[in-house]
């Protein structure tokens, strides 16, 4: 049930996110984006968040980065730090294929690769910045930051439920590589 409330969430974004960007007086579009936002709230208040928030909680609260595009930003790479983990695999291989991203008959690999590809197109086709540019004047103490960031991020309960453990090594790696 979560799984499919996740994927239809995601299908609804995929579809209707740029619509809504381009044209925030859209009044359909807009409702489409609130049923993609209960739909991903109702599969996550069962399966949990992860490290992709447990990380967006730091930028957040370190260099006051916007929620949703802290989230937007950490995705890709979170993905394929997960993607480690056969379980996580397959689950990303299976949102791509139910998103439509890649063939039914696609391996894992080649899924998770597109769905990465999407991903970032739709990042793009949001204009949504990199982080060295949202960071702005807090990018020249970003790395500074870093440990006390790492800290933050493996004391945070988002964590526990993402599927792959990870180490206060792997998340300072992790946000070493975003910039």
């Amino acid at each position: 049930c979560t799984a499919a409330l996740a994927d239809n969430a995601a299908n609804l974004v995929c579809q209707y996110l740029p619509t809504a960007v381009e044209k925030g007086d859209c009044v359909a579009t807009r409702g489409k984006m609130h049923n993609a936002s209960t739909l991903a709230g109702m599969a996550f208040s069962q399966a949990g968040l992860g490290l992709n928030h447990a990380i967006a909680h730091q930028l957040g609260g370190q260099f006051h980065l916007p929620h949703g595009l802290a989230n937007a930003l950490l995705l890709t790479t979170v993905i394929r730090f997960n993607a480690g983990v056969p379980r996580a695999a397959k689950r990303y291989a299976r949102l791509a294929k139910a998103c439509g991203f890649c063939p039914a008959e696609a391996n894992d690999i080649a899924a998770i690769n597109a769905l990465i590809q999407q991903i970032e197109l739709l990042k793009q086709r949001c204009a949504l910045p990199s982080l060295a540019v949202a960071l702005k004047e807090g990018r020249s103490n970003f790395s500074a930051r870093i440990p006390a960031m790492v800290q933050a991020a493996l004391a945070d309960v988002t964590l526990r439920t993402n599927p792959r453990p990870a180490s206060a090594e792997e998340i300072r790696e992790l946000l070493e590589e975003l910039l």
